[in-house]
This record gives C-alpha cells, sequence and structure tokens, in this order.
C-alpha cells in the first residue's frame, strides 16, 4: 500500500511538471522538433500535428494522463497468474453478458484486445490485428472489449477524430461500439467493458492493451498503451505456441 502511494504521489508530481513546464516549451519554436518527435513516440504512430497540438499540455490531457496512470498502478492483472475474470456485456444482438474466461476455449489461447473509435493508436493497427487473426485463426480466437472513450469530445479530444462523447450508460457504450463493430470482421466478437469499467480496472486496459489468456492464466500481457500497443509480440507468442504448444510468458 506505502508503495502504491509513492507510486501515486511521484506520478502527480511527474504530471504537475509536465502541465507547468509543458506550456511554457509548447511556445518555443526551437522545442516543437523535439515535442513532436516525443509525442509519436509516445503514441507509436505518426500523428498529423494538427489533431493535438491545440489540446496538448491542457487540463483535460493531463486528467486523462493520470486516470491511465492510476488504472496500471492499480491493476490486479499479472502474467502467469490465473487471469482477472471480469463481467462483460453483451455488444451486438445475440449475444449475452458473459465474463471474460467464459470465452477461452481448451487448447487454443484467447488473444484479448482493449480499445475503443476515438483512440488514433487501434483505428491506425487495426490492420496489423487483422493480419494476426487471419495467420492464426486456425490455434487461436480472438475478441475485442470496448472501453471508455480514449479522446471523448468532452474530454481530451482530437481534430479529426470520431465525434463520441463519454459515455453515460453502458447503451451509450454499445452505442458507440457500434462504429468499431463495423470495421472488425464477424469473426472477431466485440463485448463491451461495464460502466463500472471491471475489465479496464483489472487489465489497466486504458487506453488500449493486448492479452493473451491460455485455459484460466494470463500468459501474456503487453506495456501500457499506446505506447506499447503493437501486435509483433503477440505474432510471436502465437507462433511459439504453434511450433511448441506453449505461449510465452
Amino acid at each position: 500500500m506505502a508503495c502504491r502511494l509513492l507510486s501515486l504521489t511521484l506520478l502527480f508530481i511527474e504530471l504537475c511538471l509536465l502541465y507547468l513546464v509543458g506550456n511554457i516549451v509548447k511556445h518555443i519554436p526551437c522545442f516543437k522538433r523535439m515535442i513532436i518527435k516525443r509525442m509519436n513516440r509516445k503514441a507509436s504512430i505518426v500523428m498529423p500535428i494538427d489533431n493535438y497540438w491545440d489540446t496538448l499540455f491542457t487540463w483535460s490531457l493531463i486528467q486523462t494522463l493520470w486516470k491511465y496512470g492510476k488504472y496500471e498502478l492499480n491493476k490486479s492483472s499479472k502474467v502467469g497468474r490465473v487471469a482477472p475474470n471480469p463481467p462483460l456485456a453483451a455488444g451486438e444482438k445475440g449475444q449475452t453478458e458473459v465474463r471474460l474466461l467464459d470465452l477461452v476455449k481448451s487448447s487454443r489461447p484467447l488473444v484479448v484486445v482493449f480499445g475503443s473509435c476515438t483512440c488514433p493508436v487501434i483505428i491506425a493497427k487495426l490492420d496489423q490485428m487483422l493480419d494476426v487473426h487471419k495467420e492464426f485463426a486456425d490455434i487461436a480466437d480472438f475478441v475485442m472489449i470496448y472501453v471508455q472513450e480514449a479522446h471523448p469530445d468532452d474530454g481530451w479530444r482530437m481534430k479529426n477524430n470520431y465525434i463520441i462523447r463519454s459515455h453515460s450508460s453502458i447503451e451509450d457504450r454499445i452505442e458507440a461500439s457500434q462504429t468499431l463493430r463495423s470495421l472488425i470482421p464477424s469473426t472477431i466478437p466485440l463485448y463491451v467493458d461495464t460502466m463500472e469499467n471491471e475489465a479496464s480496472t483489472a487489465y489497466s486496459g486504458l487506453p488500449n492493451r493486448i492479452l493473451i489468456i491460455e485455459e484460466d492464466t494470463l500468459v501474456y500481457q503487453n506495456g501500457p498503451g499506446p505506447t506499447w500497443f503493437n501486435f509483433d509480440e503477440t505474432k510471436q507468442c502465437l507462433q511459439k505456441y504453434r511450433n511448441n504448444n506453449v505461449v510465452c510468458m
């Protein structure tokens, strides 16, 4: 508990400094290139500057990073241990509420992808996910979990993005998820995190995350998104499973 409190305190100090220093250097031309380079590295994609520059280092950004940081520090999931089993709401017709581990089939790893439409990284890397899904559909199952909006219109918003407000009800979240549903094949089920954000809390699924669960064990979890959100390691783990019937940990 003391260690977690210290981590939260350090995160708070870091974000306060980011807010104060960022709002100074943002207006100094010689720092602009450095800021852009760092943003692209953090996002793991190259984003158009106009999409985020006006809201960079604003209070809404700081609030968002604080929320992400708290989720990461408080997550209960650990690789090599029994995977948390949060409830998931139905995201499409024909589904009923389930728990995450209900979706795991014997002898088939389950790849779980967290995200939302307003996360540019998810949208930019959907093709990567679909390529991995196509390559390993014979040995693994995939599911997506729709979570809180990464950049809601009433929060840390970005230009040229989907215009979706923060979800105030599960109906709002299900409705927002349908845009993502239209972008992925029907062979990848889409579920929705509860309004208590139980899946996001257990796995720190904001703004995005990739997991692999085998039987009831969490065998892979990428680092915090968006920086560590990519499917290269996912592919390596599934290839190892194909070759040796063991998923990397």
